[in-house]
């Protein structure tokens, strides 16, 4: 593979960028990352960033908002991963604090979570629905106090 030239066409980087934030909104990390790896310019990649600020089509604690509500919505995950998710993607650690502060709450959503899988799992012995239920519950990220308080139908 051959390493190209920094191209340096503010244009390109802008309608590039226009292009990645038309399949997801993104972080301006997530689009520095990708303007890197299409060989643009370090120097251009800021002004291209502050354009896209400019005209409202990226800004990190929106961002980091619907983030947030996805995930904990459509994909049961925990706090904790994603904050680890936001981390991953750039975003301040101020700002995540603010949006996870005002997040649902963890028992809230593995609650909901263990009550969906319980139905389809409710066939199993009480040892073999465990083996089941843990792990699941603890690759969505929720703590093991969350999840004995769940298995001892503690507040349910």
């Amino acid at each position: 593979m051959h390493n190209n030239p920094p191209s340096d066409s503010f244009e390109k980087a802008f309608n590039k960028s226009l292009r990645f934030l038309s399949f997801r909104p993104r972080s301006e990390k997530e689009i520095s990352d990708y303007l890197l790896k299409k060989n643009f310019s370090q120097t251009i990649i800021p002004d291209v960033l502050s354009k896209l600020r400019d005209l409202k089509f990226v800004d990190d604690l929106d961002f980091a908002k619907r983030w947030v509500e996805v995930r904990q919505k459509e994909k049961n995950k925990s706090r904790f991963v994603i904050k680890m998710e936001l981390s991953q993607k750039g975003i301040d650690e101020e700002i995540v604090e603010k949006v996870i502060e005002k997040s649902q709450d963890d028992f809230q959503i593995a609650k909901e979570v263990y009550e969906r899988k319980k139905d389809r799992l409710n066939h199993l012995s009480k040892e073999e629905f465990e083996k089941k239920i843990i792990p699941f519950l603890q690759r969505k990220g929720f703590s093991w106090d969350i999840i004995k308080r769940l298995i001892k139908n503690e507040e349910i």
